[in-house]
């Protein structure tokens, strides 16, 4: 597993669209899509945005390409500090599609 395929597993885990974590990490899907494909480079820097957007450690997306097996897989903690259930999910894919000044108001 690279990092690409930890991003997507645990994008997928959590329920949350490439294009919503993408936007909520302040770039564009493609980009995201790329580096997911490993067809663009992951910088410290955004792979930190893509981690904050999905509401996961740094850590624990490394933990899923260190693993010599799919236990680390069990163990990502977002059960230890986020709970994602229907409605969390279905919040933000509503939060995701506002513009900017629909944001603020919602904030």
């Amino acid at each position: 597993m690279h990092i690409g395929d930890a991003i997507r597993w645990t994008r997928e885990r959590l329920g949350l669209t490439l294009e919503a974590v993408a936007m909520e990490a302040g770039f564009g899907a493609g980009s995201l899509s790329r580096m997911v494909r490993g067809q663009q480079a992951v910088t410290v820097d955004r792979l930190t945005e893509v981690a904050r957007a999905m509401q996961v450690r740094v850590s624990d997306l490394f933990l899923l390409i260190e693993s010599p097996s799919n236990e680390a897989q069990h163990q990502l903690r977002d059960s230890e500090t986020h709970r994602y259930d229907e409605e969390m999910q279905s919040l933000r894919r509503a939060y995701s599609g506002l513009d900017i000044q629909h944001r603020r108001i919602a904030l």
